[in-house]
Formats: structure tokens, C-alpha cells, sequence
């Protein structure tokens, strides 16, 4: 498959597949980057589609992984997807998303007013206030301690930051008009399928469950699910576009 390696501003980024009018903007999760396993596989199955896929580095993964000047909080993973956005617009005429774990939150404030076709979520995380407060929680911290400390490193390798809390709280996903496939773990332990089929019957998405699968997405089983739903994600998109 062709790959050209380039940078949006100083992102790192990959353009897959074969030159298009029709693009598929891929968002990594946390702990991942432009080109993890996920995003190869969507690569691979929208370039059979008309599609490229265009994935990148978001701060603090990948070839940024070094780099400190960014911090991994949310609203600057949100500034950055608009910024890859406003590059997408002017290159290709359809725009479609495909985003894994928390790159599904980021992508869902960054892009519930833009003009995208369709989006795919792998393993999303559809609630971060709900997440923050199931950690703090679980290791004793208070919202008084959280914004007297401004950030506070957890066990998991993660780091709260009041000013990202705040940011949650102040912008909570209350629209989301793009038709959407939602893919999870029946045993999602990040975020449970009560969340995801909430959002779902909210939004009006195609759910899929995989039965006892947990939220990171690696054995074979669950990449074999993976590469079937998508299949059927870009058959039912491609026929959506032939009536058209």
C-alpha cells in the first residue's frame, strides 16, 4: 500500500492508499500512534473503497513522544483535530472519520459541527467527566485536592489535570448528527457498553458488542471482528454513496 510520510504543521503524519477525492481521517487513542494496527487495518480496507486514510500523531505518541511542549490533554488533542480538519477540507471532497478510545471524545468536540460523512468508533470513550470521576474515586481524590494541585498522577500512567476536568465539564457531547458504527467489548473496562449503547440510542449509531472482549483491541479474535464490521461499515457507506 502507498504510504507518504509528511507533517500538518508540526504533526506527523501518514496519507495512505492511492490518490482520492475521498479521505478518512484516522484518530489513535492514547498509548498508540499513526500507525498501530487499527489504523493499518482501516487503511488496508478503504483504499478497496476509493478511500485514503490520512492518521497522525497526536501529542506525547509517536514520533512525539519526546516532544514537551504539547501536553496530552484534551483541548489541545481537540485544537489539533480541528487543525488536521482544516487541512482535509481543502484537499478532498469527502470527508469520512475512523477513531479508536479516547481519540473518539476528542474527535466528537472537535467535529460535531463539521461536514463529515460518516464515522466509525473503536472502543470509544464517550465520557470523560464519568471517567475522571470513577478514577478519583477509586484513588481518594477530591475536586478540592484535583484543583489545588492542578494535576495528579495516577497509578495507571495517567495524569488528571483540573484545567482538562474543567474543560469536560464546560463542553459536555450534547449533538452528534453524523451517521456513526460503534464497535466495543462486551467486558470494556474503560468505558462500559451501558455508555455505549446510551450514546448510541441517543445518536441513532449502529452498535456491535464483541462478546467478552475487553477495551484494547489486539488478540486475533478481536482484530478478526474488527476487519469484518469495517468491511461491512464501507459496504454500507459505498452503497449509501451509489444512491446518491
Amino acid at each position: 500500500m502507498k504510504e507518504q510520510k509528511f507533517k500538518i504543521g508540526n504533526k506527523p503524519a501518514i496519507l495512505w492508499g492511492e490518490k482520492s477525492e475521498k479521505v478518512v481521517i484516522a484518530v489513535h487513542g492514547m498509548g498508540s500512534y499513526k500507525r498501530d494496527v487499527p489504523i493499518r487495518i482501516i487503511a488496508d480496507i478503504s483504499q478497496r473503497y476509493g478511500y485514503q486514510v490520512l492518521s497522525f500523531d497526536l501529542p506525547k505518541h509517536g514520533e512525539r513522544v519526546y516532544d514537551n511542549t504539547i501536553p496530552f490533554k484534551i483541548q489541545n488533542c481537540v485544537k489539533e483535530l480541528e487543525e488536521i480538519y482544516e487541512y482535509v477540507k481543502k484537499k478532498w471532497k469527502i470527508i469520512s472519520l475512523f477513531s479508536c478510545s479516547i481519540g473518539s471524545f476528542f474527535s466528537l468536540l472537535a467535529y460535531k459541527d463539521k461536514k463529515i460523512k460518516s464515522a466509525f468508533f473503536l472502543t470509544p470513550i464517550f465520557n470523560i467527566e464519568d471517567f475522571y470521576d470513577k478514577y478519583m474515586l477509586i484513588f481518594g481524590i477530591t475536586d478540592m485536592m484535583l484543583e489545588e494541585e492542578k494535576e495528579i498522577e495516577i497509578p495507571l500512567g495517567y495524569t488528571l489535570y483540573w484545567d482538562e476536568y474543567s474543560y469536560v465539564k464546560e463542553n459536555p457531547i450534547n449533538r452528534w448528527n453524523i451517521s456513526s458504527w460503534i464497535l466495543c467489548g462486551e467486558k470494556d473496562e474503560v468505558c462500559s457498553v451501558k455508555i455505549n449503547n446510551a450514546f448510541a440510542k441517543k445518536f441513532d449509531c449502529h452498535l456491535e458488542v464483541l462478546k467478552k472482549s475487553k477495551h484494547y483491541f489486539f488478540e486475533m479474535y478481536q482484530l478478526k471482528k474488527l476487519r469484518k464490521t469495517l468491511e461491512e461499515y464501507m459496504k454500507c457507506m459505498n452503497q449509501q454513496e451509489e444512491k446518491n
